[in-house]
């Protein structure tokens, strides 16, 4: 067999071949702590499905003022929050507008009034200084509680969360702050 005009093919081909086009340079991260920063890691906590068009806020130190940091898509409903940098872990989380009436009343401490289910993502995980008390804000000695990432399922009842787990149950789901009106199931969402 006469490989020749085969290989002479080959060489055309090669010849003719364009340079395979360059890959794009991954843009640099953004820094630490700036705008484009803070709406990156407030949006990590959901999918993108969820958080592309949030709102994104950040907690303004211990007074629990929110500051808006990007307005977000007036169809979307949720407010995604930077990670709190009073704890250990980064731990962004993503609310929907029950999860937010949950948490303004626990801001004032009063029992929250949710009219429905509400939802929360915390895909980077969560950091939480009590499994009990939703008030306590300072971990003991062995430190914060973590969560891997999680979606959090907010009731408008006590009632729904009888016969749940109350304690923490590896990769299964488990009801925080039983027994109080803040209580919430941690749903493990896989990863750590």
């Amino acid at each position: 067999m006469n490989t020749r005009p085969l290989i002479l093919a080959l060489f055309s081909l090669a010849a003719c071949r364009k340079d395979a086009p360059e890959t794009a340079a991954t843009p640099p991260a953004p820094e630490p702590g700036s705008r484009e920063w803070r709406i990156q890691n407030a949006r990590s906590a959901a999918p993108p499905m969820i958080s592309a068009g949030s709102m994104v806020a950040m907690i303004r130190d211990t007074t629990m003022a929110i500051d808006t940091i990007e307005r977000g898509d007036s169809a979307n409903h949720w407010v995604c929050f930077v990670d709190d940098p009073n704890t250990t872990h980064n731990d962004p989380v993503c609310a929907d507008d029950q999860a937010m009436r949950w948490f303004a009343a626990w801001v004032r401490r009063e029992p929250p009034r949710l009219t429905g289910m509400g939802v929360a993502y915390a895909l980077q995980g969560g950091a939480v200084a009590s499994d009990t008390d939703p008030f306590d804000m300072t971990p003991d000695s062995s430190g914060f509680l973590l969560d891997g990432p999680s979606i959090y399922i907010l009731m408008p009842n006590a009632a729904s969360y009888a016969g749940l787990p109350t304690t923490r149950q590896s990769g299964r789901p488990w009801v925080r702050y039983a027994g109080t009106p803040y209580a919430y199931i941690v749903v493990p969402a896989g990863g750590r």
